[in-house]
Parts: structure tokens; C-alpha cells; sequence
């Protein structure tokens, strides 16, 4: 009935019975949106599922539970649910929400610096046209860079953002991870590394960079 829904409203849907489905269909297909709910087929748990999905994604995310209790909907939106619905609802209301958190994301499939086009939807690097190899983990530092561009993010936000927060102090792995990142991406057009280092704050990257005489 909810795919059904969705189709009719123009939307592409596709419909998982259970975690190891859902976690196979997210990776293959890169939904815009996901309507997870709270309790899976065989006992399992969408909360578990939410937050895997946090972990690698920031895609928008409506939980649904039949349970109405104020501790559930509030551990749900703490760990990253962008919206909670209560079960039973119109299929007006499902929708409206559903659009809200459309308009609420920001549009970041695809990200711009310099010569770079991150495209988010495929984990793609063009740079001057031609492709970049990332891993996924590289992407996903050089989408966080990109996003904040100019800005000087801590090790600790952006290993939040591409690991998760419980991975906040591995900080060794993040330069193993921006040294190969500067290797793959070679210079800028200024002839700069895209990536810069700020000693004992973290790392940016810059619109443009003077050099010195």
C-alpha cells in the first residue's frame, strides 16, 4: 500500500522486508528519501537501521511507529530521523511531511570547487571532466570539505561526518585518508593542493589561494 502510495504521488519506490534487504537496496540505489519503520520484519529493528544509515548518509529519513510514547519519537529524532509519524495517518499527511523534509534537505547532489564536481548520488569525482577514483571514505571527506568551503573544519567534525562520532579520535586514519585524498586530486588550477592543513585546528579548502611572491 505505501509504495503504492508513493508511485501514485510520482515517486519512484522501492519496497525492503528487512534489514539485510533494505541495507542491499540503499547501497544499489541511492534513494532520495527513505520511510523507515520501527519495527522490521523478524523482530528487528528500524532504530538499528537508522543508525547504520547515519553512519555513511545524511539522506532524509521519516520514521513510522505505531507506538505513540515520547521517549521512542525522541530517541528516533536524537539519532538522526528527520521527521517521526504515528501510526495510523492519512495518506495526505504522510505526504506533506514527506515533501517538507524534501524541502528542507539542502540540494547537495551535486557540490562544485574549482575544477571539482562531486556528484553525491553516484560517489563521483570529475575533475576538468575526467574522473576521479575514490574510495567511499574519501568521498565522503572531500563532500564535507566541499560543503563548508573556505571554512576550517576540526578532525573531529569531519571524522563525525564521514565515520560516525564514536570514531572521533581516529585521527591518524583521517591523514592516511586526506594524504592519499591530495595524491588522487593532484593540484588546483592555481597550482595548490585543494585540500589545506591548519596546523592544530583542522583542514579546508579555499576557494582561492594568494600565493606569496
Amino acid at each position: 500500500m505505501m509504495q503504492a502510495l508513493l508511485e501514485r504521488e510520482g515517486y519512484a519506490a522501492s519496497l525492503a522486508n528487512g534489514l539485510p534487504e533494505a541495507l542491499e537496496k540503499i547501497q544499489n540505489w541511492n534513494p532520495h528519501g527513505i520511510i523507515l519503520d520501527l519495527v522490521l520484519r523478524g523482530g528487528q529493528s528500524g532504530i538499528d537501521l537508522l543508525a547504520d544509515l547515519r553512519k555513511e548518509s545524511s539522506v532524509p529519513i521519516i520514521m513510522l511507529s505505531g507506538y505513540s510514547d515520547e521517549a521512542v519519537r525522541i530517541r528516533a529524532l536524537t539519532m538522526g530521523a528527520d521527521d517521526f509519524v504515528t501510526k495510523p495517518f492519512s495518506p495526505g499527511e504522510l505526504m506533506a511531511r514527506l515533501q517538507s523534509i524534501f524541502r528542507r534537505a539542502p540540494n547537495t547532489d551535486t557540490l562544485q570547487f574549482a575544477d571539482l564536481t562531486l556528484d553525491r548520488a553516484t560517489h563521483r569525482v570529475l575533475k576538468s571532466g575526467q574522473e576521479v577514483p575514490l574510495t567511499k571514505k574519501e568521498f565522503l571527506i572531500l563532500a564535507c570539505l566541499t560543503e563548508k568551503c573556505g571554512s576550517v573544519l576540526s578532525a573531529e567534525v569531519i571524522l563525525t561526518e564521514a565515520w560516525g562520532p564514536q570514531f572521533v579520535h581516529y585521527v591518524q586514519t583521517l591523514r592516511v585518508h586526506i594524504g592519499n585524498l591530495r595524491k588522487k586530486l593532484g593540484q588546483s588550477p592555481d597550482g595548490d593542493d585543494y585540500i589545506r592543513t591548519v596546523p592544530g585546528v583542522g583542514y579546508s579548502l579555499e576557494a582561492r589561494r594568494t600565493k606569496s611572491a
